[in-house]
């Protein structure tokens, strides 16, 4: 490099230190933790190249990320650091967890919990700061019974395993959006008879509303794929 590009680089390198503005980052559908850091700015990107992002749990820091279940981390103790943002307990088949120790962690955000993994649900309604939370059929509906679905939530799952009767799921759905004055899902029912055939038959279906009312709360809820896992899950966005 000559002199005079050097030269170039060091202003260059100096001006986005001075601004900080402009950074690039990449948002992965392969990532739930939100985004990372790519370059300071399109300059940085320019002349020194894409930054090495350590992510997950592969990473030097300890993990934003924990799966908690028989493949990983064997315990909600292991997955505990200030910096823990989500929380997920899968698979597994001891005890149930309790989630007194991630109680108080500042930054945890999400909990995903596969039915049957918590000891006491209604210790949900300690963890402040959550703004997605995923849970089974069951566990919502203690949740709901003791009015202590977190607020907090920008975003909501309904984890469904099994075969479940959807229309129970529209009507479980239906009680979490009615939390923040949101619109139901709408049922349609058809009744008709079906060709080369006497009998009547009947066909109830629902869909997703995806208006935005005025004000704050859920602006949709689903069932099926979404952009916060394939099926058979239903979710609801809250804002």
């Amino acid at each position: 490099m000559s002199p005079q590009e050097q030269a170039a680089k060091a202003a260059a390198q100096a001006a986005v230190k001075a601004e900080e503005t402009g950074q690039i980052i990449i948002l992965s559908h392969e990532e739930n933790v939100g985004a990372g850091l790519v370059a300071d700015s399109l300059t940085d990107l320019v002349l020194n190249g894409r930054k090495k992002v350590r992510r997950g749990r592969g990473g030097a820091e300890a993990p934003a990320v924990a799966w908690v279940n028989h493949a990983s981390l064997q315990s909600v103790e292991a997955a505990v650091h200030p910096g823990l943002e989500v929380l997920s307990l899968g698979v597994w088949d001891g005890e149930p967890f309790s989630l007194a120790p991630v109680t108080g962690l500042p930054r945890l955000r999400t909990l995903m919990a596969c039915q049957g993994t918590l000891a006491d649900p209604l210790e949900i309604a300690r963890l402040r700061g959550l703004e997605y939370l995923e849970l089974g059929p069951e566990d919502w509906r203690v949740l709901l019974d003791a009015g202590a679905v977190p607020r907090s939530l920008l975003a909501a799952g309904i984890e469904v395993r099994g075969d479940r009767h959807p229309l129970r799921m529209v009507a479980l759905t239906n009680e979490i959006l009615a939390l923040w004055d949101r619109p139901p899902i709408t049922r349609t029912v058809l009744d008709g008879d079906p060709p080369n055939s006497g009998a009547s038959w009947r066909s109830a279906g629902w869909f997703a509303s995806t208006r935005r009312p005025e004000g704050p709360g859920p602006p949709a809820a689903g069932s099926g794929a979404g952009p916060w896992g394939p099926d058979p899950r239903s979710h609801v966005a809250t804002q």
